[in-house]
């Protein structure tokens, strides 16, 4: 392939991914990712990927979740105690 037929191959691609996105309301940015994605991967690059979707739960919710139950059990603890109590894995 020559010089300028590259030239207006990814002119074109360009041209139609404006299209793409301009006739399905949807932004350039992604009508791009999707061409991406398939090009890479084939139809299984437009497969949907669950585990991306949701937020997940910070790694210290469990630690906030339990000094939480601590402080309303032992209310007169303050948070350096219970803090303490968490790190070395002593609950009672």
């Amino acid at each position: 392939m020559s010089r300028q037929n590259h030239k207006l191959l990814i002119i074109s691609l360009k041209k139609f991914k404006h299209a793409l996105s301009e006739s399905y309301g949807l932004s350039y940015s992604t009508v791009k990712r999707v061409w991406q994605s398939y090009t890479r991967n084939g139809l299984a690059g437009l497969s949907p990927k669950y585990n991306n979707c949701g937020s997940e739960r910070p790694h210290h919710y469990r630690i906030y979740r339990m000094s939480i139950m601590l402080k309303r059990k032992y209310p007169e603890w303050g948070a350096p105690y219970i803090l303490t109590i968490l790190r070395n894995g002593a609950v009672p």
